[in-house]
């Protein structure tokens, strides 16, 4: 059993929110400009604007996570940061489970959270995948929309290392 996924904020509320916050800027500062009031060089700071504003709504646009999990363990990767796959064995796995929570409140909000406890890619969804791991005490939490398929996975995880 394979189970493949990948999240990311296109069509979120959050890309929406966005928009609402830079369209007025650029309104405004396209009107300061046409009536003269930033100056002749009033372009400059208008391209500038427009250019920060562009660079950030991309990059949050891009922001994704894809988590592939099998019989032999969980891989995942946060593209733009890190496009290389991360993998962790099943023998390094001490438990996972799956918990119906956001993690908006639990784990700080949206998108990559890194703490002392662990790492937590939020995105939106009712669900989300706890991974604690034997290497290390921190803990990895996964957002997930194919929870029932999870808790599969975790099920035959059971049945292969009662088996060894």
């Amino acid at each position: 059993m394979v189970v493949h996924e990948k999240l990311d904020f296109r069509g979120s509320i959050l890309m929406w929110g966005i928009i609402l916050l830079e369209a007025p800027t650029l309104i405004l500062l396209s009107t300061l400009y046409l009536t003269g009031h930033l100056g002749e060089d009033g372009w400059i700071v208008l391209l500038v604007v427009f250019g920060i504003m562009s660079a950030v709504f991309f990059l949050i646009l891009s922001i994704s996570v894809e988590i592939r999990a099998d019989e032999k363990g969980l891989s995942y990767r946060n593209p733009p940061f890190f496009s290389n796959w991360k993998k962790i064995p099943l023998s390094d796995i001490r438990s996972a489970n799956v918990t119906k929570s956001g993690g908006l409140l639990d784990y700080g909000g949206v998108g990559v959270r890194v703490s002392r406890k662990g790492t937590a890619y939020i995105f939106f969804s009712d669900h989300v995948l706890e991974i604690n791991r034997n290497s290390t005490d921190k803990k990895l939490v996964f957002s997930t929309h194919r929870h029932q398929d999870f808790l599969r996975l975790i099920d035959l995880w059971a049945q292969e290392q009662d088996k060894s």
